[in-house]
């Protein structure tokens, strides 16, 4: 019998996974279409027994689970050493305490099969620990299935921006590898990195209407934590001045500038929420967002102005007291307008 044509190589970064792994892979391996997906499980010096539960799952799967096993080096270092590797059509990145949507990938590898964009932007949703749905994203004023110049795809306005995030994203692998880009290592946040660094390059992008991601939110330890952020302030602004100078070397096309502004802005604010609402050391978080925006000033005073209504934004909730009751506010119903006037 023919061996099945891979048409998604699924890369997933673990460290000390061993709790979360399970799930995570059950959710790719229980698909009908599991000969179409190319599984790359790469275990990141786990201390636990990562290694030992994606081995079991590469011998039961033979064909279509795989497992790299390398020293610490952080996400980035997961998706690096996974790209080269990939034998998909098609290249996507899940976190061994995420999962994919088991029902939704027959028709998403059929979408990829006839599919030839650069990008693919499919819907995603959030849940709590518990698996309580929390938030859906889908790309919005474009028709999905439908492939769009990035220009075209970029003008359709915010509805669409909401899912070019890591989540949302899974890009040709052919068009990933060529664009040469090697993530920063043993850092945080580098997934903005893996969101934004190949819009460098991309010229088509295929919205689809399939939801895929599942993404869980308040897990002890997550990166998205406001005790991690804090703990992290400067991989935060080592990924932006990462993402800077992609945009600072960019050539002329408008829309790209504008996507790389957009996620830059993105960063600056959840960096100035951080320093300054979710920071316990108020006068240091003070010092640190003042430096930055210094310092952002020196290199582009255009994009300075460009991003002060954020910055004017999280200093005025920070004078106000607002940091003591950060994730109330974020709750209020206007917070997401709020948020997105405060930058792209």
């Amino acid at each position: 019998m023919r061996e099945a044509e891979k048409l998604l190589s699924v890369a997933v970064p673990a460290y000390n996974a061993e709790r979360t792994l399970p799930a995570c892979l059950d959710s790719l391996v229980a698909s009908p279409a599991l000969g179409r997906l190319d599984i790359i499980v790469i275990n990141d010096g786990s201390r636990d027994g990562t290694g030992a539960v994606a081995g079991a799952y590469a011998r039961r799967f033979a064909g279509s689970v795989r497992v790299v096993h390398q020293e610490n080096g952080g996400h980035g270092a997961g998706i690096n050493a996974a790209a080269p590797l990939a034998g998909g059509k098609y290249f996507k990145v899940l976190d061994a305490d995420d999962r994919l949507l088991t029902e939704n990938l027959p028709a998403l590898l059929d979408a990829l099969r006839a599919a030839s964009a650069d990008a693919v932007v499919t819907p995603f949703r959030t849940v709590n620990g518990s698996g309580r749905l929390l938030h859906e994203y889908a790309p919005a004023g474009v028709t999905p299935g439908r492939e769009y110049a990035f220009e075209d795809f970029w003008n359709a306005g915010r509805g669409v921006r909401r899912c070019c995030t890591f989540h949302g994203l899974t890009y040709r692998t052919d068009f990933y590898r060529s664009c040469g880009i090697r993530l920063s290592e043993h850092t945080f946040y580098e997934d903005q990195e893996y969101a934004t660094l190949p819009f460098r390059q991309v010229r088509s992008v295929l919205p689809l209407g399939i939801p895929l991601y599942e993404y869980r939110l308040g897990v002890e330890g997550q990166s998205m934590s406001d005790a991690s952020q804090v703990r992290h302030l400067a991989d935060l602004e080592r990924v932006f001045w990462v993402i800077w100078e992609g945009y600072r070397t960019l050539p002329g096309e408008e829309e790209a500038r504008g996507y790389f502004r957009c996620k830059l802005a993105e960063l600056l604010l959840s960096y100035y929420a951080a320093a300054l609402l979710k920071n316990p050391d108020r006068a240091g978080g003070r010092g640190s967002a003042r430096a930055l925006r210094e310092h952002l000033r020196a290199q582009d005073a255009d994009f300075a102005r460009y991003t002060a209504r954020g910055y004017r934004l999280v200093l005025a909730l920070h004078r106000f007291g607002f940091g003591r009751v950060w994730n109330a506010v974020r709750r209020l119903p206007g917070y997401r307008t709020v948020s997105q006037w405060a930058h792209c």
